[in-house]
C-alpha cells in the first residue's frame, strides 16, 4: 500500500473533489432557476466522478480514498439535507 498518489494525480483528485463541492453548492443555491436541471446534472456528474475516484483510490491502495469518501459523504448529505424548506415546498 503506497502512502499517496504521485503529484499530478493528487491535484487531479483534488480538482475532482473541488468540482464535487462546487456542484453541490450550485445545485443547492439554484432551486428556482430556469437552468435548474443543468445544475442538477452537473451535480450528478460530479457525484459520479467523486464516487469513481473513491473506488479508484481504493483499488489503487492509496490513502487518498479517505478524503474522497469524505467528500462523497458530504455531497450525499448536502443533497438530501432539507434546511427548513419542507414547510415551504411541498412535493405533492
Amino acid at each position: 500500500m503506497s502512502d499517496g498518489p504521485c503529484g499530478w494525480l493528487f491535484w487531479a483528485i483534488l480538482a475532482i473533489q473541488g468540482l464535487g463541492l462546487v456542484g453541490l453548492v450550485v445545485a443547492r443555491m439554484a432551486p428556482h432557476c430556469n437552468c435548474r436541471s443543468t445544475f442538477f446534472s452537473l451535480f450528478l456528474a460530479a457525484m459520479l466522478a467523486v464516487g469513481a475516484t473513491t473506488v479508484g483510490c481504493l483499488v489503487a491502495g492509496t490513502s487518498q480514498w479517505l478524503t474522497c469518501g469524505t467528500t462523497l459523504s458530504v455531497m450525499v448529505i448536502g443533497a438530501t439535507l432539507n434546511m427548513g424548506r419542507s414547510a415551504q415546498y411541498s412535493s405533492w
